[in-house]
């Protein structure tokens, strides 16, 4: 018979020196955040009072060290929502050009100095505390990824489950390689890509605006999975071809860097402990992904070197300005403390019954065409009523939340709406953490259309009673799984005698 050691000194004081330790970094971490609170309030008062574009430097500032925070609280946490960080830090770099004076053709106006970044950085962070708070009910302060019950029947069968995701996303690599050499390029021909899609067929549409899912699911079996070294590496291979290949078809800045974020979270997931340790190397890859995006986004915006510089930056510039203008446009107008706008409300309410959404949505005035149906110039809004839903203003959650609940009632909405995001993070999670393709699938396609939502201020998209039966057989198809993996796979296993 054998007895368990009994704890020497030296092991009381080295556990007392890790609560030691863990203590001071947690109120290291706790002062950061206080004096970066005090920071965004101080700024947003200062730039209403003291009217200077200079002070949108200071709100970009604050977002990069809300950005290191949320990096230091919970890598995890962090990397699974960098699609809506990046959707953001694009709204802060516009309403920087804006606070410069920069144009907005689309609103027919001149940007001019004021709070507007300021303000945009303090209820972001009243997103993130929504987002933390339902994440961390849900997932906890984990040290390491856990293992779920069907996890050990999907690691005995990766080769083959990994083998067919790499045919699946291989049939449609090829297709939308063979509809460009078919039709042409959008990139190399100069078509607009929105024009592009209106006219394409069916899968390709979907094959390009899923490309967040399909990143995700090979993010998955190439960094979850023990599946082959030859096959992951068909799989990273055929993420980079995606990657030019959207270039091909047009796909801009900010979409790219959503894809590459999706690809890579999953390992970022699992090796979030040593990630500081080795920063330098992932600083490094993101800067050369950074410039490489950068570069191709230049080279279209200047049609590849026929622009001028000034002509590209124009062009660009006011590409950028349209994902602040909103927030500008009702910041300047202002709002009431606290509001309650029955028909916006009662409106969208309505639109969850309806079917033909984007054209109900034009007629109704909902999502970004509250905006473009008062503000817009009559060619803007000509063009949007001519499309009905394939062109449209962007990042209007914000802007229609102040006209819709007030300055208070905003916070209210981004609290819950960060909620909602910690929710589904946290299923995206589950998929890494079980290494299961079919949740990956899923928790992708919830994810990006929770995106839709947070960009256009569009639940429909993800709550109508049309879209919502999906969630429902999503829902069911992981409740059969996991009933499947507790009474077939645990009570199978053979139980250990003492």
């Amino acid at each position: 018979m054998t007895y368990p050691r009994a704890h020497s000194a030296r092991d009381h004081a080295g556990a007392k020196r890790a609560r030691v330790m863990s203590e001071r970094r947690w109120f290291a971490l706790s002062l950061n955040a206080s004096f970066f609170l005090l920071s965004i309030v101080l700024c947003w008062v200062a730039s209403s009072v003291i009217v200077s574009p200079v002070w949108s430097w200071l709100a970009l500032i604050n977002f990069i060290w809300m950005i290191i925070l949320l990096l230091v609280t919970s890598p995890r946490a962090a990397i699974l929502i960098v699609p809506i960080m990046v959707q953001k830090l694009s709204i802060i770099i516009s309403l920087m050009l804006i606070e410069y004076g920069n144009e907005m053709p689309e609103l027919g106006t001149v940007g001019r100095p004021g709070p507007y970044s300021n303000a945009f950085v303090f209820y972001t962070t009243v997103f993130i505390f929504g987002y933390l708070w339902v994440y961390y009910m849900l997932m906890g302060r984990r040290q390491r990824p856990v293992s779920h019950p069907l996890t050990p029947l999907l690691d005995r069968h990766s080769n083959f489950i990994v083998f067919g995701v790499l045919t699946l996303v291989g049939l449609l690599t090829l297709y939308l390689t063979a509809r460009g050499m078919t039709s042409g390029f959008p990139l190399l021909q100069g078509t607009d890509r929105f024009v592009y899609r209106r006219y394409s067929d069916t899968l390709t549409v979907y094959i390009l605006n899923f490309k967040f899912i399909i990143a995700f699911l090979l993010g998955v079996a190439v960094f979850a999975t023990p599946a082959s070294r030859s096959l992951k590496l068909l799989c990273s291979l055929n993420a980079l071809y995606l990657l030019l290949l959207y270039f091909l078809f047009a796909d801009k800045f900010f979409t790219q860097l959503n894809a590459i974020a999706a690809f890579f979270a999953p390992y970022v997931y699992r090796n979030a402990q040593t990630i500081w340790r080795d920063m330098h190397k992932y600083s490094a890859i993101g800067v050369l992904a950074l410039g490489l995006v950068s570069m191709v986004t230049w080279g279209i915006y200047s049609d590849f070197g026929a622009r001028t510089t000034a002509e590209s930056s124009k062009k660009l510039a006011g590409r950028l300005t349209g994902q602040g203008e909103l927030w500008f446009l009702q910041a300047s107008i202002g709002a009431p403390f606290i509001a309650f706008d029955k028909n916006i409300v009662s409106e969208n309410i309505k639109a969850l019954f309806v079917k033909q959404i984007d054209l109900y949505a034009v007629q109704h005035s909902l999502g970004p065409n509250y905006f473009s149906n008062r503000y817009a110039p009559d060619d803007i809004r000509s063009s949007i009523m001519t499309n009905a839903g394939t062109t449209t203003y962007t990042a209007a959650l914000e802007p229609l939340g102040l006209v819709a609940f007030g300055w208070i009632g905003l916070g209210i909405m981004l609290i819950l709406c960060g909620g909602l995001v910690g929710f589904y993070a946290s299923y995206m999670a589950y998929a890494i953490e079980s290494r299961s393709v079919i949740s990956a699938i899923f928790s992708g396609y919830l994810f990006l259309q929770l995106q839709a939502v947070l960009a256009q201020g569009s639940p429909w998209v993800l709550f109508s009673v049309y879209t919502f039966r999906w969630q429902m057989v999503i829902w069911l198809i992981e409740i059969a799984l996991a009933f499947f993996a507790y009474n077939v796979v645990v009570k199978a296993k053979p139980r250990r005698h003492r």
